[in-house]
């Protein structure tokens, strides 16, 4: 009993690494193309002037974790004389209505959460009445 509260009150001493530069993903054009959307994980490392040393995706749909892992890396948090530390990043890619022309937006959540939304632009269709100029060859 006394040794989990010992673990407790370390815990409390212990402040979160806090974050000086957060970096947003491009959503990959390809993975809006195919209506992927979800929640990436990454695990962070952070030396101790608070670059991310290394960055390294947990879950998430495949189509995005280059993307995310990318963004990741060019986190900054406040440097600390602890030696490395490790923060698990949640990076959400919202798929909205589909409109005219693409539209995004980014939101942070503190103090490790970011979500990329994206409306995706309506595909072209064409019914054939606007290419009237041009005709295909005629097959002999």
């Amino acid at each position: 009993m006394l040794f989990l509260l010992a673990g407790a009150l370390a815990l409390l001493g212990q402040s979160s690494p806090f974050v000086r530069t957060a970096v947003a993903p491009h959503y990959p054009p390809i993975a809006v193309s195919a209506r992927v959307c979800g929640e990436v994980l990454v695990l962070v490392k952070i030396d101790e002037r608070g670059d991310v040393t290394l960055a390294s995706t947990k879950s998430g749909p495949a189509m995005l974790l280059t993307a995310t892992e990318s963004a990741a890396k060019l986190w900054k948090f406040e440097p600390s004389t602890d030696r490395e530390r490790e923060v698990q990043l949640s990076f959400k890619y919202v798929l909205l209505a589909e409109v005219e022309y693409t539209d995004f937006e980014v939101k942070f959540f503190p103090p490790y959460q970011v979500a990329v939304e994206v409306h995706p632009a309506k595909p072209y269709v064409s019914d054939g009445t606007q290419a009237k100029s041009g005709r295909w060859p005629r097959s002999r």
